[in-house]
């Protein structure tokens, strides 16, 4: 299983939910920016390229798991840019525009070298709802969603919780149970969505992506 332990915060249950119930409407676009400043080091497996470093791998993935999370959905098309350290050889920073079906985009920024940011938005055709810490939660830390309609924004809180505990006891309960999973599927789409924002950059050209 790719440890994307994001996805077990209950803050992103509350927003599905928020979605299913039509609450802001048919959903087109998801915009979503993840990155930190970090010092250079040789030590760090986030600059060694033979250890798969770069900002893709290490953050621009959370990023593209997350448009198809809250979509439910793959990408068709993917057109990225890639800020290559050429002493380096690696991406300190990149910005991706997945296609999806039924005309709906996801907009998505990463970078080793600006401002924090751990956040994403979900726009749709009756509101929008804002997210203030996305990925990386501290486990004594108290999320908060921001629901945007009519010129009104509503606060919900939703209280701490260990979002890597969550994550291991849910693995830990369908392998103990036998339960049906598709961990596999899973992590080869989203490698072969990350091959594809790197052609994409590479060649400077609109990706369309088979599965």
């Amino acid at each position: 299983m790719e440890n994307f332990v994001f996805k077990f915060h209950p803050q992103h249950k509350k927003i599905l939910d928020i979605i299913k119930q039509n609450t802001i409407g048919n959903v087109h676009t998801f915009s979503s920016k993840y990155g930190f400043n970090i010092p250079r080091s040789n030590q760090d497996f986030r600059f060694n390229k033979k250890l798969g470093g770069g900002a893709l791998n290490d953050v621009g993935c959370y990023l593209i798991s997350a448009s198809t999370f809250i979509f439910n959905d793959l990408p068709i098309s993917i057109f990225s840019n890639l800020e290559i350290n050429n002493k380096l050889n690696i991406d300190i920073r990149g910005s991706i525009l997945l296609t999806f079906s039924k005309n709906r985009s996801a907009l998505v920024s990463f970078s080793y070298d600006n401002y924090f940011q751990s956040t994403y938005d979900i726009w749709g055709t009756k509101g929008l709802i804002k997210t203030e810490r996305a990925f990386n939660v501290p486990k004594n830390m108290k999320t908060v969603i921001s629901l945007n309609q009519n010129d009104k924004i509503k606060k919900i809180h939703i209280p701490p919780v260990n979002q890597f505990q969550l994550a291991i006891e849910s693995f830990c309960t369908k392998i103990k149970y036998n339960s049906k999973n598709n961990f596999e599927k899973e992590f080869l789409n989203q490698a072969l969505i990350m091959d594809a924002v790197r052609k994409s950059s590479i060649k400077n050209k609109v990706i369309k992506i088979k599965y």
